[in-house]
């Protein structure tokens, strides 16, 4: 074969190649593309809860009277369940030796989906027994101080001496605020306060027969702080 006649057929071959896309990267591939016709959201959950309640003043009060009641209502108005409610109350302002002298005579609790609890029913629990000097009548300076004495239910954690205590029931207990139904004393089993559920907390009092003349004309007031947690873990 002439020389000529080679150079013709090798570059006849290139071609052929190059329109092949053999080694030079560029063969053709069919595709088609499609979208999805829906959109994939994700929204994270919401805590909220509402306090209805009614200031309330008792006046002229005198050793041995009954009175009240006072009802504190908690609506979930979250998208999930308050699965621990804990409460710290707070006295802001007047006697605290007229607190030691007002009798806690029934504390009862609504929870949704479970019903009522008294936190003097000793089958439940008698807190008159579990603060301050663990004997009755339960005072409202107890409630508002209340905790486990060191002495009796529990021991400090080893990691941190003397902060944490255990009560009875083997819990930690650290501020006052570990006394409402959904877990801590109570263990409630079920949430606290579930989607759309109202909480009701209900107090009634005794002026004390035994309270002295120099608390004549003395007040005392107080507030209470609630803390809904998704869990138990959360707590203070």
């Amino acid at each position: 074969m002439k020389k000529g006649n080679v150079t013709i057929l090798a570059s006849i071959l290139a071609i052929a190649l190059v329109a092949a896309g053999v080694g030079a990267g560029t063969m053709a591939w069919f595709s088609t593309t499609e979208q999805t016709t829906s959109t994939y959201t994700m929204n994270a959950a919401t805590m909220s809860m509402s306090i209805t309640t009614t200031p309330i003043t008792f006046s002229n009060l005198v050793p041995g009277q009954k009175f009240g009641p006072i009802v504190i209502k908690i609506t979930n108005t979250g998208t999930m369940d308050i699965g621990y409610l804990s409460g710290s109350m707070v006295l802001t302002g007047g006697s605290s030796a007229l607190a030691g002298k007002i009798e806690v005579t029934e504390w009862w609790e609504y929870i949704p989906g479970v019903g009522w609890t008294c936190n003097h029913d000793p089958a439940i629990q008698d807190y008159s027994k579990l603060v301050g000097d663990l004997l009755p009548p339960l005072t409202l300076l107890e409630v508002a101080q209340s905790y486990v004495p060191y002495a009796d239910y529990k021991e400090p954690q080893t990691s941190n001496p003397g902060s944490w205590y255990l009560d009875q029931w083997g819990n930690y207990v650290k501020h006052p605020d570990d006394w409402i139904s959904g877990s801590g004393y109570d263990q409630t089993t079920s949430p606290a306060i579930i989607v759309g559920g109202e909480y009701q907390m209900v107090f009634r009092f005794k002026f004390s027969e035994d309270a002295g003349n120099d608390l004549q004309g003395a007040s005392v007031s107080f507030t209470i702080t609630f803390l809904g947690f998704q869990s138990l873990a959360q707590r203070p």
